[in-house]
C-alpha cells in the first residue's frame, strides 16, 4: 500500500487558539495541524475543517493523499468550499486558487493548470507543495525526528524540471506523435436501436451525418475501420458478439480503485505477457502499436504511450473517445456516438495517424 495521509493548513500569519487544535507554523505565511493521537477518517476531516473555516478569517486548505495513487485539495472560506482538486468530481474554483493563497492576479494560473494535469499523485503533491509553499504530507516520524524538513518554500526548481520532462513526451520533441487525417461528420454505433448483441470489434454502425439523415433512423450503414479508412461492408456480414463476450480480451482488469490495475494476457506483445501494470489517473489500456507499446487513454482528449515497464514515454492530443485502432491508425468518435440516435449538429469522427522517431 502506498502513502494516505491528510492535512489541514491556513494561510496566516496569527497564531490559531488551540480549541482548534494544535496548529504550528513550519513555513512562511502557514498555520499546520499537527497529526492527532486519534487519527480521523477523511469525511470527518472534511466536516471538521468546514467548521473550522466559518471561525477563522482566512483560507483553510485540505489536502488528501490515498494510497499514493490520487490527491484531493480542497479550499475553504466561511464555510464554504470554493475551490477543489478531485480525480473523480469535477474540479471548482481551481484558478482562485493563487489569488487566495498570495499570488498576484495574472501570471500563475497556467502554471497551475500544467501542475494540475500531472497524472503522478506523489509528484503532483511536490508540485503542490512548492506552488503554494506549505508541506502538505505531514510524516509522523518526519514531525517528530527532523520537522526542518516540513519547511517548504515557494519556488519554481521541480516545476521548471518537470516542464522540461513533459517537453520531451509532447509534440514534435517526443518519439511518438500524432497526426489528425481526416474529419467526418457523423456517429458510431456498434449495434442498432435495442439490439441484444453487438457487432465485432472494429466493425460499427455510421450515421446521423446530416440533418436529412433523422428522417431515415440516422441512415446506419455498415463499415469497418482498417488501415486509417472507414470500409463499407455488408451488415449481414459481421460477426456478432453478446455484451459479455471477453473471448478477444486482452486486457483483464485486476483493481479499479483508486487506479485501474491491468493484467496482460498471453496475446499481448512479449514484454507485456503476464505483467500487471497500473494505469494513471483516469487512464485505461486502448491498444498496442506497431512498436509493441501500449497506448492508453483518458477516453476523451488524450492518448499516451506506456512502455513494457509502466513508464509512460510519450503523451499526444487529440480529440474524441478512441473506438478503434488499426495499422497505427486510430479512429475517434463524438461524446454521443453509440447512446444518442440523432442527429447532432457538429457530431464527427476523427482518424489519427501515430508517427514514430524523429521530428522533420
Amino acid at each position: 500500500m502506498g502513502t494516505t495521509l491528510s492535512s489541514v493548513s491556513i494561510f496566516t500569519t496569527e497564531s490559531i487558539d488551540e480549541s482548534y487544535g494544535i496548529f504550528r507554523s513550519f513555513s512562511k505565511d502557514w498555520q499546520t495541524l499537527l497529526p492527532p493521537k486519534e487519527p480521523k477518517d477523511f469525511m470527518t476531516l472534511q466536516r471538521d475543517t468546514r467548521k473550522l473555516s466559518k471561525s477563522i478569517s482566512a483560507p483553510v486548505l485540505l489536502f488528501g493523499m490515498f494510497d499514493s495513487d490520487e490527491i484531493l485539495l480542497e479550499v475553504y472560506i466561511a464555510g464554504k468550499c470554493i475551490s477543489r482538486i478531485n480525480p473523480y468530481i469535477k474540479n471548482k474554483g481551481v484558478f482562485n486558487i493563487p489569488s487566495l493563497f498570495g499570488y498576484p492576479n495574472s501570471g500563475y494560473k497556467r502554471r497551475l493548470s500544467n501542475i494540475i494535469s500531472c497524472s503522478d499523485a506523489e509528484l503532483l503533491t511536490e508540485l503542490l507543495e512548492e506552488y503554494l509553499g506549505v508541506s502538505l504530507l505531514i510524516f509522523p516520524e518526519v514531525l517528530k525526528e527532523n520537522p526542518e524538513l516540513l519547511r517548504k518554500i515557494r519556488s519554481e526548481e521541480k516545476y521548471n524540471a518537470y516542464q522540461a520532462e513533459e517537453k520531451k513526451l509532447r509534440g514534435k520533441n517526443a518519439n511518438v506523435r500524432i497526426k489528425l487525417m481526416e474529419t467526418i461528420p457523423g456517429k458510431l454505433f456498434r449495434k442498432r436501436f435495442m439490439d441484444t448483441s453487438q457487432l465485432a470489434p472494429s466493425y460499427f454502425l455510421f450515421g446521423f451525418d446530416s440533418p436529412e439523415s433523422q428522417h431515415f433512423k440516422g441512415n446506419l450503414r455498415a463499415v469497418r475501420f482498417n488501415h486509417g479508412r472507414l470500409e463499407p461492408v455488408e451488415e449481414s456480414d459481421i460477426p456478432r458478439v453478446s455484451f459479455t463476450d471477453q473471448t478477444d480480451e486482452i486486457f483483464k482488469f485486476a483493481e479499479s480503485y483508486p487506479r485501474v490495475s491491468v493484467i496482460m494476457s498471453d496475446s499481448s506483445p512479449i514484454s507485456f505477457r503476464g505483467k500487471q501494470l497500473y494505469m494513471p489517473q483516469g487512464y485505461y489500456p486502448f491498444a498496442f502499436n506497431s512498436q509493441g507499446q501500449l497506448l492508453i487513454s483518458n477516453l476523451i482528449n488524450g492518448i499516451m504511450v506506456m512502455d513494457s515497464e509502466g513508464k509512460v514515454i510519450a503523451k499526444c492530443s487529440m480529440k474524441g473517445c478512441p473506438m478503434a485502432y488499426s495499422d497505427d491508425y486510430i479512429l475517434t468518435s463524438g461524446n454521443t456516438s453509440e447512446y444518442a440516435y440523432v442527429y447532432v449538429p457538429g457530431e464527427c469522427l476523427r482518424i489519427y495517424r501515430l508517427e514514430y522517431g524523429e521530428s522533420t
